[in-house]
């Protein structure tokens, strides 16, 4: 079946990632912005690491959302995340798992930005 529409289709796949993505983006950008005021949520060691898994993950099997504006968000969550020992000390161990997740999300998006910014590549990368 070549078809691209099919629910097998990468199209497909590629849209189910990034409603997964999406939701993890979410969860992780609530984090960041809420952590300088509610620090206890740097000792939630299980939810870092939960999400850097996720990236880890994503950057392992080369997995691609269908919607290129995640790239950006990826970017801007972990820049967030990277600012994070102007404030608190980075040998706070929820620092370093916030960091860990920031790296993962780099890596990802090294990897994502090449395939996600081109066109031929990502369909939707056209219509920004």
């Amino acid at each position: 079946g070549g078809d691209l529409e099919g629910p097998r289709s990468p199209l497909r796949i590629r849209e189910l990632i990034g409603e997964s993505m999406g939701g993890v983006l979410d969860e992780v950008e609530a984090l960041a912005s809420k952590v300088c005021s509610q620090p206890q949520l740097l000792q939630k060691r299980e939810l870092w690491k939960r999400h850097g898994l996720f990236f880890e993950n994503l950057h392992k099997y080369k997995a691609l959302p269908a919607d290129p504006g995640l790239l950006e968000r990826a970017r801007s969550a972990s820049s967030t995340l990277k600012s994070l020992p102007k404030i608190f000390s980075d040998t706070l161990k929820g620092v370093k798992l916030a960091l860990a997740v920031a790296k993962e999300l780099d890596d990802w998006a090294l990897f994502a930005a090449p395939v996600l910014t081109n066109p031929l590549l990502t369909p939707l990368a056209a219509t920004r």
